[in-house]
């Protein structure tokens, strides 16, 4: 098929699963990109999120200041995914989200930072480890929307973020 006849979700399914792969087509994400504006209206809450999600990921900002401003009438659509995928792509790309989905991203961090996640038994076992060799450390801390399971606390070298993505 050639991009011109992609619908919203072609277009949104395909950018995201190049950027999921780690891989930069630059001319084809270009041209998804325009596509992609030009049919912006087409877009449900999902698939503009997706869109936006992948372009930070693989690192062309470009389009993703145009999209946010196309994704305001949407705002109330976007589910928790959603706006966290605005969130970070906001974050990478250093483009400020429209005020309105500023707020609502804002709520939903609020509530996000409310969910402190339990530990799993490989996130035990990295705790008993730091406790061992007295490590000092904070646990499950929340930042930029995302809880880190670790931060070692080092008196004199800072602070070191520390995921344990283990048996899940």
């Amino acid at each position: 098929r050639k991009i011109g006849e992609f619908n919203s979700q072609n277009l949104a399914n395909t950018v995201w699963a190049y950027a999921t792969l780690g891989v930069l087509n630059r001319p084809l994400m270009e041209a998804m990109a325009s596509a992609a504006q030009r049919k912006i209206g087409e877009f449900n809450s999902q698939d503009l999120a997706n869109t936006v999600w992948a372009y930070a990921v693989v690192g062309l900002y470009e389009p993703i200041a145009a999209i946010f401003n196309k994704a305001l009438p949407l705002a109330p659509a976007f589910s928790s995914k959603g706006l966290h995928q605005l969130h970070t792509a906001s974050i990478a790309s250093k483009i400020a989200l429209p005020e309105e989905l500023c707020a609502k991203v804002e709520l939903m961090l609020k509530s996000e930072r409310s969910k402190k996640p339990t530990a799993n038994a490989f996130e035990a076992s990295v705790r008993k480890l730091l406790a061992e060799l007295k490590i000092c450390y904070e646990e499950q801390v929340f930042v930029e929307g995302y809880f880190i399971d670790f931060v070692l606390i080092d008196k004199h070298n800072g602070q070191i973020a520390l995921e344990c993505d283990g048996d899940q």
